[in-house]
């Protein structure tokens, strides 16, 4: 069996989704004026809730968020979903016109997402949401790690618009999805199967998971198995193990950029790029004879072309110039002998960690 792994390491039951329900029931009944609603989209079972809470509150569903309306399309469609044809509505000026009291804004955005309708009504660039300090803005969500910065600047530009916010933190109005330790516990007990394969959540959180079915499941250790990208489990009438380094399959990142693949050599070009930026450096030479040197720094750290460092840089350039040059050798080696004590020059000059991208091109 291969069981979710989120919350594992969570002792006792997850908080029934019931009681959700009832508290956010209650903020749609007491709130004075609209309520702003951020959930995940994908959490049907949440959301056809609320809905039928607004419905008995008497509030309006507007629905913001391409997700959104997409998922509650696909809910009702196969009738997840059953409200009054009138109830739902997707978002437009009316949202602004109606009585607040009978408002209720559902939409996307609660995890801080750039585009997302909560984001952008935050910024105040949203298209109909403007909002104003009697609204009441409920997160019914839980940050998912690595999302709490974009969350916070969300939160602080709420803040600036004076209106109030409710989220986890101060009531009951979200309850994870994934199983908690005696949910996993009894699931895999029904299960009861022979191996025993821990999925879906960090690494650590998947060992925890092993070690709660060895200790409190009886299994052996030799027949659970911590799965990693690309080496999965080979199932076979001799049983179950992990696939070998040779079985194993290529597992890397892949770039796309206007719908086409990018190689990994050019991402890494890039981060180079932002970290020290490009030296252009063009020499103007005639027949051998030193005429100019002109530089272009792109990102770089000095700019200001009268600073002490491209004054030591012609310094450095003018007699290895002299020196390296030869009519009958291919401009393409000075060129290459210059970049290389120009790369020492700028490290040890600057106190670089990173080389810069220096170029040199003698015309």
């Amino acid at each position: 069996a291969m069981v979710d792994s989120t919350n594992a390491l969570r002792k006792g039951h997850a908080m029934s989704e019931t009681i959700i329900k009832e508290n956010l029931q209650k903020i749609l009944e007491d709130a004075t004026g609209r309520v702003v609603l951020a959930t995940f989209s994908s959490n049907v079972g949440r959301v056809s809730k609320l809905i039928e809470s607004a419905e008995k509150c008497g509030r309006t569903v507007f629905l913001a968020g391409r997700s959104m309306e997409r998922n509650i399309t696909i809910a009702r469609n196969l009738n997840f979903l059953k409200c009054k044809e009138r109830t739902l509505q997707r978002i437009s000026p009316k949202v602004d016109q109606m009585d607040p009291k009978k408002v209720l804004v559902l939409c996307t955005g609660s995890q801080g997402e750039e585009l997302a309708a909560l984001t952008r009504m935050a910024k105040g660039q949203h298209k109909f949401v403007k909002l104003k300090k009697e609204d009441t803005i409920v997160f019914s969500s839980s940050p998912i790690p690595g999302n709490e910065r974009p969350i916070s600047g969300v939160l602080d530009n709420l803040l600036e618009k004076g209106v109030k916010i409710i989220d986890n933190k101060l009531m009951d109005i979200h309850v994870s999805g994934h199983g908690h330790a005696e949910e996993l516990k009894l699931m895999t007990a029904l299960l009861n199967p022979k191996f025993f394969v821990p999925i879906h959540g960090e690494v650590h959180m998947r060992y925890g998971h092993r070690d709660l079915a060895v200790r409190e499941l009886g299994y052996k250790e030799d027949d659970c198995f911590i799965m990693k990208n690309g080496r999965g489990v080979v199932l076979n009438d001799r049983g179950c193990r992990l696939m070998t380094e040779k079985e194993k399959i290529k597992s890397q990142h892949n770039y796309i950029q206007e719908r086409k693949p990018l190689a990994l050599a050019t991402v890494e070009e890039r981060k180079h790029l932002s970290d020290s930026g490009v030296l252009l450096i063009q020499i103007d030479q005639d027949k051998g004879k030193l005429k100019s040197i002109n530089y272009r720094p792109l990102g770089f750290l000095v700019t200001d072309k009268k600073d002490s460092f491209f004054q030591e840089l012609d310094k450095l350039i003018k007699p290895l110039w002299a020196k390296a040059y030869d009519a009958s050798r291919p401009t393409s080696a000075v060129e290459k002998q210059i970049k290389e004590r120009v790369d020492h020059f700028i490290l040890k000059f600057l106190n670089l960690r990173t080389d810069p991208i220096v170029e040199v091109v003698v015309c």
